[in-house]
């Protein structure tokens, strides 16, 4: 087991941080789990998350590689220091704080002194300074020349701390990073709205509105200067892109003043411009909100206006639906990507990214990760979840996507939550089978004994019959057509069928996705996880295939009769 380790302090610190030092290398036992923590050590991070999975019934918060191999844990770890819990405060230092305004924490190092400062003090984190002892986070300057004090004295911006640290994983934040800046108390957004973020709704006085909307809205304002520029569109106050770097633990805030920036929140945007007194009437015009015209618009019918579409688009989208698009508004999509064993899913995830992104469907979507044969859980890719973090955003919600993987008991008890939600409204679930179908047989299963709804509603989507079916358990495929409804649609990896051909070698379209502004990035990643170019053709592990996104193309009614391989995809979706 782990041996733990608490300092005691002088009595001026207020708080005390409890920590367990991780052993640089250990084999036997594999794993370590007590009543409050488990963790794993293997030799290579894909080993060490499988057998976590397998060891630990816990969920799983962090992997790190110490001293040459890699260790994954319920809980959080800095530079192989776990940080657990931090112990109780006595009632003195409550006390003092209260009547003080003022808390202190002292740690061996910045990160931990940061960490144990948020779960112990309330009054906001003002800075760090290394001690004899350390370092130190108060809610005071500690001194004019400390690094945070030296960033105080030159913060004229009234931006405010909220004391989240910067792991570093995108590398020094920079200026080209910029998405918005501070001027007159008012955050102005100058993006070129890359990762997604053009898309993203966001409520305003008036209503959901994209970000581009917003943008138009209130103006380019002053203009940068030298005013504090922020690596999100609101100033360090969200919302984030799908790249991760913009995400509340990384660098929302400013990206002119290195790591310690990251963490400030500047103003936020002026909506007042949406708070309009008047509403459009049927010709584009205005009328008072509070007429009887405004009360009662007169509402056009679909067979009043034969050139409007079946289908209409949401707000953020850029083509409306196909006219025999199977989905319609308030349906569920669910995603599925096994990642076990070939890696296709990946070319899949960011084609189908681009087919969502063109009919604005991100908000009708229920995405996880790790829906591989469970027979053979050791063949999961860990390196998947880069692509799925660049492409959908950070792990872990409704809004992103789910991993399977690390918590399959929660993510299926979330999948039967949102299916039922989308059933007892009277809509269709679809589901993009990217894999064999043994996770969606045990969440139609759980929807069947604590349900009385009509699962049949329900349709499950399967493109590669020889190989998805052939890895699913004989009781699973039985169940997901006894209760579900099934489809078998032609194999997206062969032409001459009803679905595009999209694993063909195609340099040329692979390079116009790399330079594409809005998808390049996730491109990257996933050319990373599965590489196109200089590689061995000959050889499963290099490849262009993104074939399991001909299930989602079925469903919106996109099939090779439309578009037949990679250059038609490319003419349609690409930018």
């Amino acid at each position: 087991m782990i041996a733990a380790m608490t300092k005691t302090r002088p009595s001026f610190i207020l708080a005390s941080l409890s920590l367990t030092l991780l052993p640089t290398l250990w084999h036997a036992p594999a794993h370590a789990q007590d009543q409050g923590s488990c963790q794993v050590q293997e030799s290579n991070l894909r080993d060490a998350i499988n057998s976590y999975s397998r060891s630990c019934s816990l969920p799983r918060v962090d992997c790190d590689e110490i001293g040459g191999e890699w260790v994954c844990a319920s809980f959080n770890m800095i530079n192989g220091v776990a940080v657990l819990p931090a112990a109780p405060v006595t009632s003195s230092v409550q006390t003092d704080q209260l009547t003080s305004g003022r808390c202190e924490f002292l740690a061996p190092s910045l990160g931990a002194a940061r960490l144990g400062y948020a779960n112990q003090c309330s009054a906001p984190r003002v800075d760090c300074d290394p001690t004899a002892d350390g370092w130190m986070c108060a809610s005071y300057q500690i001194g004019a020349a400390s690094p945070r004090g030296a960033l105080l004295q030159g913060n004229t911006s009234g931006d405010t701390d909220t004391g989240i640290v910067y792991g570093g994983d995108f590398g020094p934040p920079q200026r080209a990073w910029l998405d918005s800046y501070a001027a007159n108390g008012r955050c102005y957004i100058a993006s070129e709205f890359d990762h997604g973020i053009g898309d993203v709704l966001v409520d305003t006085p008036a209503g959901p509105r994209t970000v581009r909307e917003v943008a138009a809205a209130i103006g380019s304002g002053p203009g940068i200067g030298s005013n504090p520029i922020y690596n999100d569109v609101q100033c360090g106050n969200g919302p984030a892109n799908n790249a991760g770097d913009e995400d509340i633990n990384q660098c929302p805030g400013r990206v002119d003043l290195g790591n310690a920036g990251c963490s400030w929140r500047g103003p936020t945007w002026d909506l007042s411009v949406f708070a309009s007194t008047e509403a459009p009437d049927e010709l584009g015009d205005t009328v008072p909100s509070n007429s009887e015209e405004a009360i009662e618009p007169v509402v056009a019918t679909p067979s009043s206006n034969p050139g409007s579409s079946p289908n209409p688009a949401p707000s953020n989208a850029k083509a409306d639906l196909p006219s025999d698009s199977r989905y319609q508004p308030g349906d569920l999509i669910a995603l599925f990507y096994d990642n076990g064993g070939d890696r296709d899913d990946g070319h899949a995830t960011v084609a189908g990214k681009m087919v969502v992104s063109y009919y604005g469907l991100r908000d009708t979507l229920h995405i996880v990760n790790g829906t591989y044969e469970e027979q053979f859980p050791g063949r999961y890719n860990p390196d998947s979840e880069v692509v799925m973090n660049v492409t959908w955003g950070a792990e872990g919600s409704n809004d992103s996507w789910w991993n399977a993987d690390a918590r399959r008991t929660t993510v299926r008890n979330e999948t039967v939550s949102r299916w039922r939600e989308t059933l007892e409204a009277g809509r269709t679930v679809w589901v993009a089978e990217g894999g064999p179908s043994d996770f969606t047989a045990s969440v139609l299963r759980q929807l069947e004994s604590s349900t009385n709804l009509d699962l049949k509603n329900i349709q499950i989507v399967q493109h590669s019959h020889g190989y998805n079916e052939e890895h699913t358990a004989p009781e699973n495929i039985r169940d997901v057509e006894r209760l579900g409804t099934y489809h078998r649609i032609g194999n997206g990896n062969l032409g001459n069928n009803d679905t595009p051909d999209l694993n063909q070698a195609n340099d040329a379209v692979a390079r116009r996705f790399l330079a594409d502004p809005e998808f390049g990035d996730q491109w990257r990643a996933a050319f990373d996880y599965l590489p196109v170019f200089n590689c061995d053709r000959s050889q499963p592990h290099c490849k262009f295939d993104a074939s399991d996104v001909v299930e989602l193309m079925w469903i919106v009614g996109v099939q090779s009769d439309e578009i037949r391989d990679w250059s038609d995809f490319a003419a349609r979706y690409a930018n």
